[in-house]
């Protein structure tokens, strides 16, 4: 059974192998495919989005959910995307977070031939506090977020 910080090492060697500093088109554009194939309303959630914008939005973001628990600056982003996505403003379910990070990792398995279960975990666990951000800040149209970055109760 790997420990957590040999979780997070994986995690972040296949990060900045597949998102890394600079952008990748081919990666994101997948991902929106793969996103996009998961249900007909996220799709029609993005028909009128400038999608060559939406996919630098999901770049920085994938940063910031890596740094969620580490760094203040990606905090502070990440609980000012939570608010422009409850239920108040862009209305995005808590359930569509799930589709997201399950296109996600279909994504990194197009890509990776070498993703396999413990990689899979290793994401999961590490995007999981910040996707739980964005899903406590459904209801609570943005607030009850922590300044840790938890939904609170």
């Amino acid at each position: 059974m790997p420990s957590p910080n040999e979780l997070l090492a994986r995690f972040r060697a296949h990060f900045d192998v597949w998102v890394g500093d600079s952008y990748n088109d081919a990666f994101v554009s997948r991902f929106y495919d793969n996103f996009f194939a998961q249900s007909h309303e996220i799709a029609e959630r993005f028909a009128a989005t400038n999608m060559s914008m939406q996919k630098t939005m999901l770049h920085d973001s994938l940063h910031d959910l890596r740094d969620f628990t580490t760094d203040e600056t990606a905090r502070r982003n990440l609980q000012g995307v939570a608010a422009q996505h409850d239920q108040a403003h862009a209305n995005i379910p808590p359930r569509l977070y799930d589709l997201w990070l399950d296109s996600l990792i279909a994504t990194l398995k197009d890509f990776d031939p070498d993703f396999d279960q413990l990689t899979e975990r290793a994401w999961r666990e590490a995007l999981a506090p910040g996707i739980a951000l964005m899903k406590g800040a459904y209801k609570n149209n943005g607030c009850g977020v922590t300044k840790m970055g938890g939904a609170e109760s």
